[in-house]
C-alpha cells in the first residue's frame, strides 16, 4: 500500500507540474497558482539531509529554513486525529552523490520531494502542495487530498 501511495504522489507531483505550467493557457485555470508552481520548484532542488532521532517540527523547520526555503507546516488537525506527537523522531540520511564535492563537503544531488517521501513515508506520513505551503501530513489525508485534485484537474480539461 505504501509503494502504491508514493508511486501515485510521484505521479502527482509530475501533473502539477504540468497543471502549473499550463495554468495560464487554460480557462478556469487549474488548481495551483504561481506560488505553489514556485514550491513545486524548490521541491526539485537538491538537498542533504542527516537526521538522527530528530524531532519532526524540528525538522521540518530546519528544512523550510535551511535546505528548501520555502513554508512547510504540519497539519495539526489529521497528526492528532492519527495520534501522531508532532515530536515523533525521525532518523534520515539523504544519499549523496560521490563525484560532487564542494568546499563545504559532500553535496547531494538528492530532490527535497523524493527525500521528504523516503522520510516520512516510514512514519505513515505524507506531504502536500496546497495553499502556497508544503503541508506535512497523514499518508490517509494526503491520498484523500490527491484524490480530490485529481478528478478537480479532470473536470477542467
Amino acid at each position: 500500500m505504501l509503494c502504491r501511495s508514493r508511486l501515485f504522489g510521484a505521479a502527482l507531483l509530475c501533473q502539477l507540474v504540468f497543471c502549473c505550467a499550463s495554468t495560464h493557457a487554460v480557462d478556469p485555470p487549474f488548481p495551483g497558482d504561481k506560488d505553489d508552481c514556485e514550491i513545486i520548484d524548490k521541491l526539485f532542488g537538491a538537498v542533504l539531509i542527516d537526521f538522527n532521532e530528530y524531532p519532526l517540527v524540528d525538522g521540518m523547520e530546519f528544512l523550510a529554513t535551511d535546505m528548501i526555503r520555502a513554508p512547510i507546516v504540519l497539519d495539526e488537525v489529521a497528526l492528532k486525529a492519527a495520534k501522531i506527537d508532532r515530536k515523533l523522531p525521525l532518523t534520515y540520511k539523504s544519499p549523496r552523490n560521490r563525484a560532487t564535492k564542494s568546499s563545504s563537503g559532500e553535496t547531494s544531488n538528492f530532490p527535497a520531494y523524493r527525500a521528504l517521501w523516503e522520510m516520512l513515508g516510514g512514519a505513515n506520513l505524507s506531504f502536500v502542495v496546497k495553499n502556497h505551503k508544503v503541508v506535512i501530513t497523514t499518508q490517509k489525508a494526503a491520498d484523500e487530498w490527491q484524490k480530490e485534485f485529481v478528478k478537480l484537474v479532470e473536470s477542467q480539461r
